[in-house]
């Protein structure tokens, strides 16, 4: 569960509302209503969601290695997350990222 403080923050950053999205994933029943919704438009050769291609290709990521795969694909300057990627890599965070969760 992530703390209120550390959702504000995600939500802020995200320029999203923490107390709709609090909202939303304390409504089971809604929560239930919105996976059926897109599982119904999700395309029949999908397996599972979510289905992420990048960069043509079908990530084999089950979304742990995500960012590393996307800036690994990337090919224009690095994005700060791709910095923030390679210094947790090596053991470091960066001093503006401040993680919600342990890993």
């Amino acid at each position: 569960r992530v703390s209120n403080e550390c959702l504000s923050r995600c939500a802020s950053a995200a320029e999203m509302d923490a107390t709709k999205l609090d909202a939303c994933v304390k409504d089971a029943p809604r929560a239930a209503a919105l996976q059926r919704k897109y599982f119904a438009l999700t395309p029949s050769d999908h397996k599972y969601t979510p289905w992420v291609v990048v960069g043509g290709n079908l990530s084999k990521s089950s979304g742990s290695k995500l960012t590393e795969e996307v800036c690994k694909a990337y090919k224009g300057p690095a994005p700060a997350a791709c910095a923030a990627e390679v210094l947790a890599k090596a053991g470091r965070v960066p001093a503006d990222v401040q993680p919600c969760a342990a890993p």
